[in-house]
């Protein structure tokens, strides 16, 4: 008899345990299967290209590089295994699972275990999060320890041991040592910290040794990596144009995290939706910040949220702008629970409100995802290369003739061949340019006896002036368009010949 009860007993256990896990692990594998889908559709963009000739040179790993090697260093490791598109890919995947499962856990620690689902299912479904689940970069490896030691540091104020105390440090430094812009995580938890331990001074001063000792192996890669490496990034031409967030840029970022991070066409149906979704959105952070919820760690979640974004975005306004999508994301977590607590505010008190805002959520997270997998989003290096490569000859030259900056590494790590690459400015494209600067182009070009590809970076203010002045040289043997990733074709591909020559493409 007694047996017989141990026996139920045991059962029912585990039973509660799959009921516990089971709704989350639901939402592990919508995760995967909408990480892993089409994870090798699209070419690499020029980022990813720079991670893998980066890993393949030395150039990401240390002591080259001090001051974000860690996912230089798993990349390492994980291309000897696999050189595909899709393999080197499925590293992020790994690291955006961890992120759902630990944003689950926080949620449901901090704030409530259906917030916690909820915050997880929002995640999942982030068009934002699932490009950069789908990168060879390292944001998601980013998110995924930030919110390691966000979970660690809520143990650790409950139990400030050394252990739960060294641990936090630990995760925080491998974050920061994985993107710098980590380090922003510090004050919150310095903050909480503070507040919580104000009286007393044994435990503050435990938290202050491996603040420091943080402080300690951080300054040499400050100092000799780091700091170079910003002076040099804030005179890129790219990023001396761009402008500094506003207070709009700001609020938009909840619109970008949760379901259209892309650009919206003016004065459409879509446009109006997303401005209703914005404004609900807002609604529901507001609900939770301000009236009291249940829990009061939710103003802990609040403070790894916004306080990040709030020294990024001073940053970018005193300095320069690093106000970016994908330095951002590893606060994107936070804000999620907020909105999770705010809704389950709003349907605790009024389905109907709740079910208005959830339609509005499904329909412009459901066409963020329909444009996510639908539309071309990367330069198509991949697509240029295997023009080249699949027709290529003895003897032909590849002039490559696009922006200075990507260099020719797509060209490398594509495998274009055996043909000889010289590299040339782009064609002329500003508005003073006229027809004799597209002349002396063509004119500079290598002479050659047979075969030259000119891949080229047009726009429309060039493009039909170049075709015409190219074919009074040359005959094109062969011409193909690629996308740059945003609507547009401005890449070509041409084959091109002497005029007295005549050489046939098979």
């Amino acid at each position: 008899m007694n047996l017989t009860k141990q026996n139920s007993a045991t059962t029912t256990t585990r039973l509660n345990g799959l009921r516990q896990w089971f709704p989350i692990s639901l939402i592990l594998l919508l995760a995967a299967n909408l990480y892993f889908y089409q994870l090798g559709r699209e070419s690499f963009w020029i980022d990813e290209i720079y991670s893998i000739r980066d890993v393949k040179t030395g150039q990401g790993l240390p002591p080259n590089n001090l001051g974000r090697p860690l996912y230089y260093i798993f990349l390492s490791v994980w291309i000897h295994f696999g050189t595909s598109d899709a393999w080197l890919r499925s590293l992020a995947v790994i690291f955006a699972l961890g992120s759902v499962f630990m944003t689950y856990l926080i949620g449901s620690r901090l704030v409530g275990k259906p917030e916690g689902l909820l915050a997880a299912l929002l995640l999942t479904l982030s068009p934002l999060f699932i490009n950069h689940a789908q990168e060879v970069r390292m944001y998601s490896l980013c998110a995924f320890l930030g919110l390691a030691g966000t979970l660690v540091i809520t143990y650790t104020i409950e139990r400030p041991t050394n252990f739960w105390i060294g641990s936090w440090a630990c995760l925080r430094f491998l974050a920061i040592m994985t993107v710098p812009l980590n380090v922003t995580l510090l004050i919150p938890d310095l903050v909480l910290v503070g507040l919580k331990f104000r009286k007393q001074t044994s435990v503050l001063f435990a938290f202050g040794k491996w603040l420091l000792l943080i402080c300690i192996l951080w300054t040499p890669c400050v100092l000799l990596k780091l700091v170079p490496s910003t002076v040099e990034f804030s005179t890129i031409p790219t990023q001396v144009v761009r402008p500094a967030p506003s207070l709009v840029d700001f609020v938009r970022i909840l619109r970008i995290f949760t379901a259209w991070p892309f650009r919206i066409e003016p004065n459409t149906a879509f446009a109006w939706l997303c401005k209703v979704f914005v404004l609900i959105l807002i609604a529901l952070v507001g609900m939770a910040l301000i009236r009291k919820h249940r829990s009061g760690k939710l103003f802990w979640v609040a403070a790894w949220g916004l306080m990040p974004l709030a020294q990024i975005f001073l940053a970018s306004n005193i300095f320069f702008s690093i106000w970016l999508d994908r330095y951002l994301l590893f606060t994107s977590p936070y804000l999620l629970i907020i909105l999770a607590a705010g809704f389950m505010l709003v349907w605790r008190q009024g389905r109907i409100l709740a079910f208005m805002a959830a339609l509005v959520y499904l329909l412009t997270v459901g066409n963020g995802l329909v444009h996510y997998y639908t539309v071309q989003k990367h330069t198509d290096f991949r697509g240029m290369v295997q023009t080249i490569k699949t027709n290529e000859k003895s003897g032909d030259v590849v002039v490559w003739a696009i922006e200075s900056w990507i260099s020719t590494e797509p060209l490398v790590h594509y495998d274009h061949g055996s043909a000889e690459i010289i590299v040339e400015p782009r064609v002329p494209s500003t508005k003073k340019s006229d027809k004799q600067d597209i002349e002396n182009w063509i004119t500079k070009l290598p002479p050659i006896e047979s075969r030259l590809w000119l891949v080229c970076h047009l726009n429309e203010r060039n493009t039909q002036e170049f075709i015409d002045l190219l074919q009074e040289t040359f005959n094109i043997q062969k011409h193909d368009k690629f996308t740059d990733g945003k609507g547009v074709y401005p890449y070509h591909v041409f084959l091109v010949t002497p005029r007295s020559v005549a050489v046939k493409v098979d």
